[in-house]
């Protein structure tokens, strides 16, 4: 005949070892935490700003084959644009500022250029003319580089930035125009964008959890396991991303989720171990502690659990779609998710 006993001797002996191991077990936990940050602060030069293309695809293909076949083009095309505030076509001065930004910009190791195509690579004042706006200030050159467009998107914004810094004291507005470079400044704002929410939220958070348990060890617990489950997530998207493909949106998606379902579940856990506890405010023996964390493991840790598989599979669901952008941020939930479940468990 089943022991009915059987399914409570798991919550039981996890809620001895927690109790009774919780020092050591709480430095090993501050320990993987520590090299989970480590491993994980590589983590945004290792992604990537594509992902957009279906594999096999008419858009695909067509993007591939743009790549090959054209002298100077490279496997991302962009357009290096020189207005200079100071000096007009025809002046020597302009001539000469507007060549030295295009070489420079041609030269430089981490924009690996293949080529380059217009006002400066020209002769002749009717060739050159279709490369010069008409403010006769502005200078146009199609450059080639061999960054994938991946890459590019992660690396232009960094470039442009350098640029700008460089020539702007000069009276020289340089720039890379590309759809790369749009929409690697827009994944760069976005990264900016969630360490701002980060900085603002991580505050009110720990506001909000300190008026709700009237209790720093409470409130700081919730807040770790939110913050524990990010990292750890982090550290494994840094590994999985220096051998396959993952778009810069996984680390929105894992930091986001992550922290709303970490200190979701930590809340489930924390106020059921509370009401589990002997009432009276008195003094608590091991006893009473060990019986509540068993407690809170079978009603509110079986929640936590089927609550995160259910995510799990849901957004498992998603592998389904063919474009690495989608599939990256899949993995992003998974991953963050399965940690916040053992965080809050632990």
């Amino acid at each position: 005949m089943r022991d009915r006993r059987a399914p409570s001797r798991l919550p039981t002996r996890l809620s001895r070892l927690t109790s009774r191991r919780r020092r050591p077990l709480a430095v090993l936990w501050l320990l993987l935490l520590v090299v989970a940050g480590w491993q994980a602060a590589p983590l945004p030069g290792l992604l990537s700003g594509g992902g957009w293309y279906v594999p096999d695809s008419g858009s695909a293909v067509a993007a591939e084959r743009l790549t090959d076949g054209f002298d100077g083009r490279g496997a991302t095309s962009l357009t290096l644009v020189i207005e200079d505030t100071r000096h007009r076509a025809g002046d020597p001065a302009f001539e000469a500022r507007v060549r030295g930004a295009a070489e420079a910009v041609l030269g430089d190791d981490t924009l690996r250029a293949s080529g380059g195509y217009g006002y400066t690579t020209l002769t002749g004042d009717r060739a050159r003319a279709a490369f010069l706006g008409d403010d006769d200030r502005t200078a146009l050159v199609r450059v080639g580089s061999e960054l994938d467009d991946g890459t590019a998107r992660r690396l232009l914004p960094g470039i442009q930035d350098r640029l700008s810094r460089q020539y702007e004291p000069q009276g020289l507005r340089v720039s890379l125009v590309s759809q790369a470079a749009l929409w690697g400044e827009v994944n760069h704002l976005s990264e900016r964008g969630l360490i701002l929410a980060e900085l603002v939220t991580l505050p009110l958070i720990l506001l909000v959890l300190l008026l709700l348990f009237r209790s720093v060890a409470a409130a700081l617990a919730a807040l770790l396991v939110g913050v524990s489950s990010v990292v750890f997530a982090l550290a494994v998207l840094a590994l999985v991303a220096r051998h396959t493909e993952l778009s810069v949106f996984v680390q929105n998606a894992a930091t986001m989720l992550g922290l709303g379902v970490g200190v979701d579940y930590s809340l489930f856990m924390i106020m059921r171990f509370k009401s589990e506890l002997p009432a009276g405010g008195g003094p608590l023996s091991r006893e009473d502690r060990e019986r509540a964390l068993a407690r809170t493991l079978r009603t509110s840790g079986e929640t936590v659990v089927a609550s995160g598989i259910t995510i799990v599979a849901a957004m498992s669901t998603l592998f389904l779609v063919d474009l690495s952008v989608i599939q990256s941020m899949a993995l992003g939930v998974v991953v963050v998710v399965a940690f916040s479940v053992l965080t809050s468990v632990l």
